[in-house]
């Protein structure tokens, strides 16, 4: 409040705190009783109040007053002033009188306690109503319920710290949000699940103490079932490290020089740390150790470790070594195609002139096929029949005109595709009322959809067809995203995980991704949409898909698509002849590094 003169003047002498604080605004002293005020002054030009009996106390002129006493000018002289003043210009600061003060926080004002910068220490400001706590977002300024106390809030926007929860808001004094931590989670918990706040994920980075092999966590350090491989982060998170100085052979870990169970080879981990080194100058056959010259129970082969350590060694054209039985010369093989003749093999059935091998039956020169266009013809095949009238050709044990028939239209070996059929050895497209074969023959960069010729490049047949792998992601990260239409700008776009992946490593073989469709499809094109360098969307560094082989099935087989070799990491747009098939694959797929190869999106085409 506004003191007189003498009150402003006088110095400070009482320590003043929260809920007794000090003054200073603009209010009138109040007197100290109803007595007149004398025209005397005190030292600080303020008018004393008259008082009776010098020496004795007296009633002030003020309640700032602080033990005041009649002087021998029979005025009431204080011995000092009250400081109520705070120094916040929000409040109303009023002496009490006996060293007490009230220091009232005026009309849509709050007096709250807020940190120094240094955060040591408390101090009190002035707020306006509805202002916020700079701390603490969910505390407000509410004189209407507590001037002196900060008021638990009701919505507006704050944050909870919370990187897996969104949209925040203040429930009485709380920050809350949704949380939406489920999305982003893979299920595996040795990875950090990394969320935006805003209802995204930024992705699933395995934790710098863990591995994650074939699906599972092990942390820095752990040992594999065998005892021979540890996790060792810093050389691998994803594969096993080997222990030095260890064999593991059949998920079992051995010691140099211990033997196996022949006695015949031993574990030398500096020549082969996962199978039995064999001992020198000795045979390891059929599970059994054998000395040079042993022979087999034929006597028609020894033991020879100068020429092979793990079979019999023939001597001698005397006799044949075959399936590991000895024959005589002449002595012929179950199908009675092939014999023992020790001048041309002693290891292997040679066959016998003049017949054929054919599905596992000798059939003599020229004999006739049981359909009639093709025969044995030893100088053609000897493992095949040989067709004999050039209109037909033998396919599935049934003649097939090349004129007419789509599995053998215009040559031996040809198959039209889906909706097409054979006119005049020509595969053309649909059919002609009334005229079978008829049609238009689809020129280059064309296929048969619905009885017409379209645009190959028209229609993704990818997405018709049924994706499968050797091993690898499954559930939200499994083969069913290979085909699903969502590329990897759709799945950014998104924010939801629509990719897959295959497992592999940078020198495993053996790993395949494929498609299959019902009906045979003319494919001349693939495309393939796997992670970019920069690990978008939820991927890791280092899972480009990288090489692979593109096949085919032909006649029963998987066939390599002639250019379908690809061996540099990123998307892949491959061109190659068109063929016709109902399977494609991917084989022996490897990512850039050590990590399984992602693929968000495989297309085909006819062209």
């Amino acid at each position: 409040m506004k003191l007189s003169v003498s009150v402003r003047a006088a110095a400070c002498v009482v320590a003043l705190c929260w809920l007794a604080a000090g003054c200073g605004d603009s209010a009138t002293v109040p007197s100290a009783d109803t007595g007149p005020v004398e025209a005397s002054v005190d030292a600080s030009n303020e008018p004393l109040r008259a008082c009776e009996t010098p020496g004795e106390p007296c009633a002030a002129h003020t309640t700032c007053a602080i033990n005041p006493v009649c002087g021998q000018d029979k005025l009431c002289h204080p011995s000092s002033y009250q400081n109520c003043d705070d120094g916040l210009d929000c409040t109303e600061d009023i002496c009490l009188g006996q060293g007490k003060c009230d220091n009232k926080p005026a009309d849509g004002s709050c007096v709250l306690p807020v940190r120094e910068a240094q955060g040591t220490t408390t101090v009190l400001k002035c707020f306006k109503k509805d202002d916020r706590s700079t701390e603490r977002a969910c505390l407000v300024c509410d004189p209407d319920r507590d001037k002196k106390a900060w008021t638990p809030a009701n919505g507006g926007p704050c944050d909870d710290g919370n990187a897996c929860t969104k949209d925040d808001y203040c429930d009485n004094g709380t920050c809350r949000g949704t949380d939406y931590r489920a999305q982003c989670d893979d299920n595996i918990s040795c990875t950090d699940d990394v969320c935006d706040g805003k209802g995204g994920c930024l992705g699933n980075q395995l934790r710098s103490d863990a591995c994650l092999i074939s699906g599972t966590c092990y942390k820095d350090g752990d040992p594999d079932a065998t005892g021979c491989n540890r996790c060792d982060v810093s050389k691998s998170q994803s594969q096993w490290t080997a222990l030095s100085l260890h064999c593991l052979i059949g998920n079992k870990c051995y010691a140099p020089g211990e033997k196996d169970a022949t006695g015949c080879a031993e574990c030398d981990p500096t020549k082969n740390a996962s199978g039995w080194t064999p001992l020198p100058n000795v045979c390891q056959i059929d599970g059994k150790c054998y000395q040079p010259g042993d022979k087999n129970s034929g006597g028609c082969a020894e033991c020879d470790p100068t020429v092979s350590g793990t079979t019999w060694t023939v001597k001698g054209t005397t006799s044949c070594f075959i399936d590991d039985k000895c024959y005589m010369p002449g002595d012929k093989d179950a199908t009675g195609c092939a014999e023992c003749l020790p001048t041309t093999s002693t290891t292997q059935w040679t066959p016998i002139n003049n017949t054929c091998l054919i599905a596992g039956k000798c059939e003599q020169a020229n004999a006739v096929h049981p359909a009639g266009c093709a025969k044995c013809d030893p100088a053609q095949s000897t493992t095949a029949w040989t067709n004999t009238d050039p209109n037909l050709c033998l396919v599935n044990d049934k003649c097939e005109n090349k004129q007419t028939s789509v599995f053998a239209c215009g040559a031996c070996g040809a198959q039209c595709g889906a909706g097409e059929t054979c006119n005049a050895g020509a595969c053309v497209c649909g059919t002609t009322t009334g005229t079978v074969g008829g049609g238009s023959v689809c020129g280059p960069g064309m296929g048969c959809e619905n009885g017409a010729c379209t645009n190959c490049t028209s229609t993704n047949v990818a997405r018709s067809a049924t994706a499968s792998s050797s091993g690898g992601g499954v559930t939200a990260y499994g083969p069913d995203s290979f085909n699903d239409g969502f590329d990897q700008a759709a799945v950014c776009a998104s924010s939801t995980i629509r990719f897959g992946w295959v497992s592999g490593s940078s020198t495993a073989l053996g790993n395949w991704i494929a498609l299959e469709w019902t009906t045979p499809q003319k494919i001349g094109r693939i495309f393939i949409d796997t992670v970019d360098a920069q690990n978008t969307c939820g991927s890791s560094i280092g899972r480009r898909l990288a090489r692979g082989r593109i096949q085919y099935w032909a006649n029963g087989v998987w066939a390599d698509v002639p250019g379908g070799n690809v061996s540099a990491p990123g998307d892949w747009n491959v061109t190659f002849t068109p063929v016709t098939t109902t399977r494609l694959r991917i084989m022996d797929t490897q990512p850039e590094s050590t990590s399984n190869p992602v693929i968000f999106e495989w297309e085909a085409y006819c062209q």
